[in-house]
């Protein structure tokens, strides 16, 4: 292990030893007496809401290039705050928490915690009070488990139709005797039509957080987050989403192959002794046996290939083993990758289908099969058969970009309740409704003429500057107050 014996407190900025440090709620690193500020308030429900909020704005509004503190986005702040400080007058006892998504009951754990309360954005936007796209607003928030926060997604924020596709998947395969590769195909085709969904918000300009949008626009737009699958309005625009909806993970980082004519060989051979069905016309094994080969696979599989694997190999020097040397070559990932999925494929947390496409829910990632370790496969930098491996030094897991993220770095004592938990999640119907459809009307999205600025959380003083600031912007188009 690289030599790091001391570390800066997340909060205060001092000097820490590595030793000595506690870890938050929030799963900061921080000194002794950080941490137990922290754990004063942890019983506080409505103060750890408050907190969690107040960041997620802070880095919203800033995103979009608008001042947190400005009266608007105050206004903003308070709503939601509002919003979820009903439910906790009845829903649980104070120190705990009604989880949104499950109707369960939990405390709030002392330290980091996959099921300490966290707030999630639901959809990836809604309408404020003012006709303006944001993520964390009334209405599109919900207190959750901080782990199935991570889940959907730190980045990348997947859809309530993703995570409910997921649950119904793990019920399945915990509870019958349902075919599993049906079973995993059925849930592959689910993510791949939320993935379109995404991508087409995504490449939607005028629907990014801080536009204005009509509500008959937003209509049409949340009717696709709510049901998870595109509506029929737009055909160009559906055409493009479904095209960048199959981009390969490799196309962020293509690089032609680099391996020698020995190393090509021993691909190919990995692929003869894992069994795998369908090859690139350069003999290329496709390594996702639960996915069909895409054409542009075909034409040029060695290429995509490597491309996959160095920018893996990339993401483990640079992240996964920052405090530790990467021992690993391009050749040895491919092996370790091919064992195990097609040889041993049962190694993944929740035992879902890999997909190769970009910014899909069950992405490939790679994974530390145990934290505070090394990453490293079974296998030295040029190996020559799949049976050379060393399992006890494999610390590696190609496992699906939900199941890395939901399990963070938690402790593994955790691991079978998360397990447990994923397949009783439900989803409000007002964030997953598969009937709906575009032009639906939705519960807190009133006609543009008849947004309330009387929201009850605010001052009449306020609510008049925010109105006549508006009328100024928006020129013709006037707004009244609600006097």
């Amino acid at each position: 292990m690289r030599s790091c014996p001391h570390h800066k407190c997340a909060i205060c900025w001092r000097d820490v030893d590595c030793d000595k440090r506690k870890r938050t709620i929030d799963g900061l690193w921080v000194d002794e007496d950080c941490w137990n500020k922290e754990d004063a308030q942890r019983g506080q429900a409505l103060t750890r809401t408050k907190k969690s909020l107040a960041s997620s704005h802070k880095a919203e509004a800033k995103s979009i290039g608008q001042d947190p503190d400005d009266k608007d986005n105050q206004i903003i702040y308070e709503e939601c705050v509002s919003d979820i400080a009903e439910r906790h007058k009845s829903d649980a006892p104070e120190g705990q928490y009604v989880d949104g998504c499950s109707e369960s009951t939990f405390p709030i754990f002392q330290g980091f915690h996959p099921f300490n309360k966290s707030v999630d954005c639901v959809l990836p936007a809604k309408l404020n009070h003012r006709g303006q796209l944001r993520g964390h607003v009334a209405g599109n928030v919900l207190d959750i488990p901080f782990g199935l926060n991570m889940g959907k997604g730190p980045r990348v924020r997947n859809l309530p139709a993703d995570v409910l596709s997921i649950a119904t998947y793990s019920q399945d395969i915990n509870t019958s005797l349902s075919d599993k590769q049906k079973r995993k195909r059925d849930v592959l085709e689910a993510c791949n039509e939320h993935n379109q969904v995404q991508c087409k918000y995504r490449m939607n300009k005028a629907a990014a957080l801080g536009k204005q949008m009509t509500v008959s626009d937003y209509a049409n737009l949340r009717a696709e987050f709510v049901a998870g699958k595109v509506n029929s309005t737009d055909q160009e625009a559906n055409f493009r989403a479904k095209e960048h909806a199959e981009r390969l993970l490799r196309d962020v980082a293509v690089v032609s192959c680099a391996w020698d004519q020995d190393e090509v060989s021993s691909v190919k051979y990995f692929g003869i002794e894992a069994r795998v069905t369908e090859w690139a016309d350069d003999g290329a094994p496709w390594p996702f046996p639960d996915v069909p080969m895409p054409p542009v696979f075909k034409d040029q599989g060695m290429d995509i290939l490597y491309s996959l694997l160095h920018l893996h190999m990339s993401r483990m020097r640079i992240y996964c083993n920052r405090y530790w040397a990467t021992v690993d070559t391009e050749l040895s990932l491919a092996a370790e990758m091919l064992y195990q999925n097609y040889i041993d494929p049962d190694g993944e947390f929740l035992s879902l289908p890999l997909s190769p496409y970009l910014w899909h829910a069950l992405l490939m990632s790679i994974a530390h099969r145990h934290h505070g370790q090394q990453m490293r496969t079974g296998y030295g930098p040029k190996p020559t058969t799949l049976f050379s491996r060393n399992a006890a030094l494999s610390n590696i897991l190609f496992e699906t970009l939900f199941s890395n993220t939901y399990k963070w770095d938690f402790e593994e004592k955790h691991y079978p309740q998360m397990k447990e938990y994923i397949s009783k999640v439900v989803i409000p119907k007002q964030f997953y409704d598969p009937t709906v459809t575009a032009g639906s009307t939705f519960e807190g999205t009133p006609p543009r003429d008849e947004l309330d600025y009387n929201l009850g959380i605010i001052t009449r003083a306020v609510e008049e500057d925010v109105v006549a600031e508006h009328n100024r912007d928006d020129g013709d188009v006037v707004y009244e107050s609600t006097n």
